[in-house]
């Protein structure tokens, strides 16, 4: 265990020191934040402009795809390509870690760098959601003393919100210990808060009778998001292992870059296509192609279920089976590398 994430801590920094993660980071920041001007345009606009789904805007495009397209297959490239061709994958076929804790590490250093990118995005939720503060005895309590009068009095702690607040308390912990050193207690600690603090605010909202810390509303319908940032986390994990599973074939990241874009196609180019006005719009019935089309074009999946609220377990499954054998035929690589 403590090789292993020794493993993932050494991959995951070594984003930061290479230049490639900050255009891929700098790159996805600024097209996102076009398309969030885009969609606030339409948001505000008056008349017959607008949006029902402002995630379909923001992910239902074919700028988005054409960014994301590039990503995995640049987060992806060094992963085994550089090992390989500095010589030093010898060396960690050597080391006490087994090929699918080797292949697992660098994985989730990947993913978890491939979620980093996905954080600042969290900024424009607010405005997409329209989401206000409107009361909560947080609310009450701190509010009156910016006035300069005495504030509210908080309510009785009950088991929930205590466990609440302490989950948030050991989730801060946690990421303190993790930017300082990635190790076992790090990972326990986020694990034991997120656990804490989902418990709690399940158990505060759901179960308790007592006023809430605070009560969010939102002018649009959050649905759409969450199932956005779903569809995202798994197409990521999709892309991302198609790319490891290339770059442990070659030793070229440039190579490996390429071929992981041609790979990605085979979920992308139908898509886009349509989404671009040369294909017509598909349908799940009538011939072949349009089953196929609807069933592995990503964009597609976004434009019809994830950025409308809805979740299709065929594109789960999808996702899900693909990720898992890319990462089986990965470790299968290394098998015959350490075999030939």
């Amino acid at each position: 265990m403590r090789s292993t994430l020794s493993l993932i801590r050494r991959e995951f920094t070594a984003y930061f020191w290479s230049p490639v993660a900050y255009v891929v980071f700098g790159t996805f920041l600024l097209g996102t934040g076009w398309l969030f001007h885009l969609t606030l345009d339409k948001l505000t606009a008056r008349g017959p402009v607008g949006t029902e789904f402002p995630m379909q805007e923001m992910l239902g495009t074919v700028g988005f795809w054409l960014i994301f397209w590039v990503i995995p297959p640049l987060l992806t490239m060094r992963l085994f390509a550089e090992e390989r061709s500095t010589g030093t994958l010898e060396m960690l076929m050597t080391a006490p870690l087994k090929d699918w804790q080797v292949v697992i590490a660098k994985f989730l250093a990947c993913f978890l760098f491939y979620l980093l990118l996905l954080v600042p995005t969290l900024a424009y939720l607010p405005v997409l959601l329209d989401l206000q503060v409107t009361g909560g005895w947080v609310v009450d309590a701190i509010r009156p003393w910016s006035q300069g009068s005495a504030g509210v009095p908080p309510p009785p702690l009950t088991i929930w919100s205590i466990t609440l607040m302490a989950g948030l308390a050991v989730l801060l912990i946690g990421l303190v210990v993790a930017l300082a050193r990635l190790g076992f207690t790090a990972v326990l600690l986020l694990l034991i808060g997120a656990v804490a603090t989902g418990v709690g605010i399940y158990g505060h909202y759901r179960l308790d009778d007592t006023p809430k810390m605070l009560t969010l509303t939102t002018g649009i319908d959050p649905m759409p998001v969450l199932t956005s940032y779903i569809g995202l986390i798994l197409a990521g994990a999709m892309f991302l292992s198609i790319g490891m599973w290339v770059s442990s074939l070659v030793r070229s990241q440039m190579v490996a870059a390429l071929i992981s874009l041609a790979l990605s196609s085979v979920f992308l180019l139908g898509g886009l296509l349509t989404l671009s006005g040369t294909l017509p719009p598909p349908s799940d019935t009538g011939v072949l192609w349009n089953r196929l089309l609807v069933y592995f074009s990503v964009p597609l999946h976004f434009t019809s279920n994830f950025a409308r609220g809805l979740i299709d377990t065929r594109h789960v499954v999808l996702y899900a089976s693909v990720t898992l054998a890319c990462l089986f035929l990965t470790v299968r690589s290394l098998e015959s590398r350490r075999w030939g």
